[in-house]
């Protein structure tokens, strides 16, 4: 009898495969041995589903954790490409808004310094140097027309990798004004938490 209320107990939990498996053993071999139980609850020994697994709390959090990975990266690249659209090169002073949100949301996301920089200076040092020798319309008369200037072929790479430091730096220093608001909101609240 003492058995029958403590099966009684166990097969919501039986039912949802939750229980451990000797308990789960004992729960199959007492329906096994006593219709009452199996009468009490409907189900024939027979009838008994197997049960479906679930997932585990493990499970759940590494699928949420992967669902804000993939929306992390998909923020800062929309950022990002904001941000490119909106370069020095375009003649607006829009890029230092587009800069500074994506230092805001490359920060706030990754919590990397060098990460934040290289996003935002390696892609516009790469445009920039395009952007020179595109607008010869070709290396072959990039390298022509520049070679009358200057004195040597490292001189004028020089210059052009110069350049687009340059441009990165500038880029970039946006870049790091969002990533300083980032760190001073996160440290004010965090001395809200302690008080």
């Amino acid at each position: 009898m003492t058995e029958c209320k403590i099966v009684e107990d166990l097969l919501p939990l039986f039912e949802e495969n939750l229980l451990q498996e000797e308990t789960t053993k004992w729960v199959n071999e007492h329906l096994a041995h006593c219709s009452t139980c199996r009468t009490k609850t409907n189900i024939e020994l027979t009838e008994i589903p197997k049960p479906i697994p679930r997932k585990t709390a493990a499970t759940m959090i590494k699928n949420v954790h992967i669902k804000l990975t993939i929306y992390q990266l998909l923020f800062v690249l929309l950022s990002f490409a904001f941000a490119m659209s909106t370069s020095i090169f375009t003649g607006s002073f829009q890029f230092i808004l587009s800069y500074f949100v994506l230092g805001i949301c490359t920060f706030y996301f990754y919590r990397n310094w060098i990460l934040t920089i290289c996003i935002a200076i390696i892609p516009i040092f790469i445009w920039t140097i395009y952007d020179t020798i595109a607008s010869f319309g070709s290396y072959n008369n990039w390298y022509l027309q520049q070679m009358e200037y200057y004195d040597s072929i490292f001189s004028l790479f020089g210059s052009l990798i110069g350049g687009g430091l340059l441009m990165g730096l500038i880029h970039t220093i946006f870049t790091i004004l969002g990533v300083i608001v980032v760190v001073l909101v996160t440290k004010s609240f965090e001395k809200e938490d302690t008080l």
